[in-house]
């Protein structure tokens, strides 16, 4: 089974097309916003994978991204239901989402959930917290 390593939000994302090595640019742990509800509109998370099996076999796995909003809960279908794989000559997966016209519902801390399918259900496996304020 895959583990996750870290999680982040991030207001853009720039890979180096000849290292591909990726750069998280201003990693979000507040948003801020004249109204709420209001709309924020484009945020990226960058998800870490390591395989946990034989390094000569594929990992398949499937997790799901949530927002999860403070007294409210979850009020919108997940960000992505995701089956990815790690290749088997591979340790490691990143995985990036753009995440388009991010709702900000209401103030207080926003969690992005990750879940991870396990058997039959579905496991918590990390998170990041995004704190929403109005704006003064």
């Amino acid at each position: 089974m895959a583990k996750l390593i870290f999680c982040l939000v991030t207001e853009n994302i720039i890979t180096d097309t000849s290292t591909n090595l990726i750069s998280a640019i201003n990693i979000v742990e507040r948003l801020q916003g004249a109204v709420i509800p209001g709309i924020k509109p484009l945020l990226y998370l960058l998800l870490q994978w390591n395989k946990e099996t034989s390094f000569d076999q594929p990992e398949r796995f499937t997790f799901k991204i949530r927002i999860k909003y403070p007294t409210l809960g979850y009020l919108d279908s997940p960000v992505g239901i995701i089956d990815a794989e790690i290749p088997a000559d591979k340790s490691n997966l990143r995985f990036v989402s753009r995440i388009e016209g991010m709702p900000l519902r209401e103030v207080g801390v926003t969690e992005f959930e990750i879940k991870q399918k396990i058997n039959e259900g579905w496991k918590k496996v990390g998170s990041f917290p995004v704190e929403v304020r109005i704006t003064p």
